[in-house]
């Protein structure tokens, strides 16, 4: 059974149902819907509403994006926090503050 939030919005003749939490760890580029993403969608649709018995023939188009979020040990994607978060680094050389940067960038986390 789903136990996450989705959203289902009609919308001339259509409805947009969404969304899931998925990994992503290529580039942000070209984004695509997994098959998993899909059939979890159905699920969940097909789970509230038994009589409608959507399958993956009936999608006719669909999107994915990429949000970034602050990596958090041991928690899925789906219990990490949405809040908006602002790092601050200050040192004191100008070569440092591109090692901490990137030390932020890469492990998402300052250290020396």
């Amino acid at each position: 059974m789903i136990q996450r939030m989705i959203f289902a919005i009609p919308r001339d003749g259509k409805v947009y149902v969404g969304t899931t939490d998925t990994t992503y760890d290529k580039l942000p580029i070209k984004p695509r819907i997994t098959v998993d993403d899909q059939n979890y969608l159905l699920d969940a649709i097909n789970g509230i509403f038994p009589t409608v018995y959507l399958k993956a023939s009936d999608i006719e188009s669909g999107w994915a994006g990429v949000r970034p979020l602050i990596h958090e040990e041991g928690k899925p994607p789906s219990e990490i926090s949405r809040k908006d978060e602002i790092f601050f680094v200050g040192v004191g050389a100008d070569h440092n503050c591109r090692r901490q940067a990137y030390r932020i960038s890469k492990n998402g986390r300052a250290g020396c």
